[in-house]
Formats: structure tokens, C-alpha cells, sequence
């Protein structure tokens, strides 16, 4: 090697660990400043509230010498809610199906992370599940049967993945040990561009993140450099048209589960109490909970008062087992009435959802939309019970579903998460909507 080609060898060498040093200089800065990394792109746009996000953390956090301590499965109850302070419901019909009661004797196992720190095995097939914004302490068999849509992104993952979710949807089905409808259970997945709607239970949506998380360290592929930050919507996004009346009971709905309504000793007093406490007129349906055998003197399930618990979740669970049968709070005609569950599938409604706050295709393809919240929804549908008067209307820019108020929130849910899909920057763009015969399944 002559002198000129060493300098120029050396030159070369040099500018490679000058280029080396002033790429880490902004990791060294942030490091020197405190300032942390930016967080994982966003895998799934549920969406969770305060108190849904300290439950899940929860779940996440080794369980301390204090929780493996519990006995029974009453005293298990009563740490969590002490520890975490978080409201936590103990199923005592799913576990007296199963032949549990609260005094049954349980082993936590201790520095495990709480979700998987409860005996699965038989006698003692006890879960921790999260519904309505409450720790759950039931059944594997009851837990399996709540479920739950969430949007999942896989623009993350290998450009040969992300271009055709229903190859995502295919390894997904035949990579996790999950119930799907295919193979004779309750969960479904529908696959759009760049995401996948998921109806299953909690723990098959735990599989879901994790083989997701695993196909992402593995792709190859630059995604666009993002700064951690979601975009923000020019102004508040609203998919249904409400009354005033019934956005004030949906305000009404979201206060407090006060003592005031904890301690109701009866259908009657927690109607009143109902009443009193939203100051608005509630109605329960005596007929319906007679020809059920239940009365207006029957207790509801106790639900202790919590301050960041809302109205409308504590009642979800109160009412969902009533001297064993199932009662719901509905609304209906923007009146809150408390019937069973029988009669509250009669309160079918026509609502009308607005689709511009979706971009392009998914905007367009109106029978899209439909597909996936037939799919991506508890309810039932004309084609699933051809005797309940159930349907779609579609229209430009929109979509009208008749259905029950549960499953009106849930299409709402679905709309917002694929709306926040949408609105997510730092991820390549994907090809457009495929033939809608083509989708899986």
C-alpha cells in the first residue's frame, strides 16, 4: 500500500467515526438530559380508561409477598382491592358452577406477574379478567366467554405481512392456542388495510400481542421515523348523533358508583337511588322480572363504592346476576330502564353512524364497515337470526345499524379505534381495500 492510498485510507476511517460519533451524539444527549426514549409505535388502539389502564398494569406487576399471602379466594379479593386500590369483583355464581366458594383455599404464586400468578388446573380453574372497568376474579369458563373488540396495527410488521392482513389473520389463527370461530368457538378476527379487528376473550388477546410483538422485532423493513406522539384530531370526533337529553344521561351514567348506590338493598331502592343520583327519570320493568321469577324486593350483586368507578359499569355488574338471572340496564327512547336481559334484546333501535371521519376507502365502501362490525361485534345479526327483524342500512358518507344499545356501543368503540388506526403517523401506507369476498374468514 503506497503513502497516498494510507492517507486516503486513514482519511476514509476517520470520517467514518466522525459520522459514527455525531449519529450517537442525540442518544448520548438524551441520555445526559434524562430524556427517555420514545415509546413502541402503538399495537393496538383500544380504548382504555384511566382506571381500565391501572387494572392492566396491575395485572402486569409481580405479585408481592403481600397478595401470595391470601388463603382463600374472598381474601385474595380483598388484598387486590387493598393493594392496587382498584375495584375488584368476585363471580361467585361462575365459581359456585364449578363447585368454588369464597372460602375455597387458593396458592398465589408470588414474583409472577398477577395475570399468571392463579392456579389453571383442575379443581382450580380460577382467572383474572377485566370487564366493565373491574378486576374479575371468576372462572377460565366464564372468562372465555367475555369478550372484547380491539383493533390491532400490522403496519409494523415485514412489507410481505402488512400489504395482506389476511395472511396476519392466517398465522395468527394457527399460531395461538385460542377458541376461534372456525374451529367452534366465539372469537373472530376481519382484516382491513393495515390493521385487524379481533373479537375474543382477554387471554386470547394476550396471545394476539404477543405473537404480534415477536413478528415486529423480527421484520427488516425502515418504518418512518416517528416522534412518539399520536396525531392529534383537529376537533372532537362524533360517530352517532344524540339527543340532549340522551347526552346528558350518558354524562349522568359517567359519575361515580357512589355508597349511596352501593348500599341498595333492593331493585326498588337502587331504582330510586338511580333516580335520585342522575336526576333523571329511571324506569324498571316489574312485568319482565316477574315472569322471570325476580322481584322488585330482590337484591342486586354488591359493588362497593369506588370514586373512579363510573355508574354505568358498576350496574353492568350488579344487575348481571339477580337470584340467577341475568338483568341489564338499558336505554331505551332516552329513558335508563332496568328489565332482564330477555327483554332488554327487545329494545332494538335504529341509530345512524357517520363515516367522513374515516379517510378514503373505509369512508367509501359502506358494506365494508358493515362486514367488519358484523364480525367485530357480541350482537346478533338478520343472518345469524333470521327471526329477530335486525339490519343495515347503508348510505353515502354513512351507515344506520338497528340493534341493541349494547352492541350500538360496541360499534362505536370499533369506529373510534379504526379511527385512531388511522390517525396514527410513523407507519408506511398500505395498498387500498381488498375484494370484499377475498377477506378472511
Amino acid at each position: 500500500m503506497n503513502r497516498v492510498s494510507g492517507a486516503c485510507l486513514l482519511t476514509l476511517v476517520t470520517g467514518c467515526l466522525l459520522l459514527a460519533h455525531i449519529a450517537l451524539m442525540p442518544c448520548a444527549l438524551a441520555q445526559g438530559s434524562g430524556q427517555a426514549e420514545p415509546p413502541e409505535r402503538p399495537l393496538h388502539y383500544r380504548q382504555d380508561s384511566p382506571l381500565r389502564k391501572r387494572i392492566e398494569t396491575a395485572l402486569e406487576t409481580p405479585v408481592p409477598e403481600s397478595i401470595a399471602a391470601a388463603k382463600t379466594i374472598e381474601e385474595l379479593a380483598e388484598l387486590l382491592r387493598r393493594v392496587f386500590q382498584v375495584p375488584v369483583f368476585l363471580d361467585v355464581g361462575a365459581l359456585e358452577s364449578e363447585h368454588l366458594q369464597r372460602t375455597t383455599p387458593i396458592t398465589v404464586t408470588p414474583n409472577v406477574p398477577l395475570m399468571d400468578a392463579l392456579p389453571q388446573t383442575w379443581p382450580l380453574n380460577v382467572e383474572l379478567t377485566v370487564t366493565h372497568d373491574m378486576l374479575v376474579i371468576t372462572t377460565e369458563t366464564r372468562a372465555a366467554e367475555l369478550l372484547e373488540t380491539v383493533v390491532y396495527d400490522v403496519r409494523g410488521l415485514d412489507k410481505s405481512l402488512r400489504d395482506d392482513a389476511r395472511e396476519v389473520a392466517y398465522i395468527i389463527e394457527h399460531h395461538t392456542d385460542a377458541a376461534w370461530i372456525d374451529y367452534g368457538g366465539g372469537a373472530t378476527m376481519q382484516p382491513f388495510p393495515g390493521g385487524l379487528v379481533v373479537l375474543a376473550s382477554q387471554a386470547t388477546h394476550r396471545r394476539v400481542r404477543e405473537l404480534l410483538r415477536g413478528m415486529m422485532e423480527l421484520q427488516s423493513d425502515q418504518l418512518p421515523p416517528w416522534d412518539g406522539l399520536p396525531a392529534a384530531a383537529p376537533e372532537p370526533v362524533t360517530f352517532r348523533i344524540k339527543s340532549p337529553r340522551r347526552l346528558a344521561l350518558d354524562a349522568a351514567l359517567g359519575r361515580p358508583w357512589s355508597p349511596a348506590l352501593a348500599e341498595a338493598k333492593s331493585m326498588a331502592s337502587l331504582r330510586d337511588a338511580l333516580q335520585a343520583e342522575l336526576g333523571l327519570p329511571v324506569w324498571l320493568d316489574e312485568t319482565s322480572l316477574r315472569s322471570e321469577g325476580v322481584d322488585a324486593t330482590s337484591p342486586p350483586v354488591s359493588i362497593p363504592a369506588h370514586p373512579d368507578l363510573a355508574i354505568r359499569h358498576a350496574l353492568a355488574v350488579a344487575l348481571h346476576d339477580v337470584d340467577g338471572v341475568p338483568l341489564q340496564a338499558s336505554i331505551h327512547h332516552d329513558i335508563l330502564i332496568l328489565s332482564t336481559s330477555t327483554t332488554a334484546e327487545e329494545y332494538v333501535t335504529r341509530e345512524p353512524f357517520n363515516l367522513r371521519w374515516l379517510r378514503g376507502p373505509l369512508a367509501e365502501r359502506t358494506e365494508y364497515i358493515s362486514q367488519v362490525c358484523h364480525s367485530g361485534t357480541s350482537g346478533l345479526w338478520l343472518e345469524d337470526s333470521p327471526e329477530m327483524e335486525l339490519n343495515t342500512f347503508r348510505y353515502p358518507g354513512g351507515i344506520a345499524f338497528q340493534q341493541t344499545g349494547p352492541v350500538l356501543d360496541e360499534i362505536e368503540s370499533l369506529l373510534r379505534q379504526m379511527h385512531a388506526h388511522q390517525q396514527q403517523p410513523g407507519y408506511p401506507t398500505v395498498p387500498p381495500l381488498l375484494p370484499l369476498e377475498s377477506n378472511w374468514p
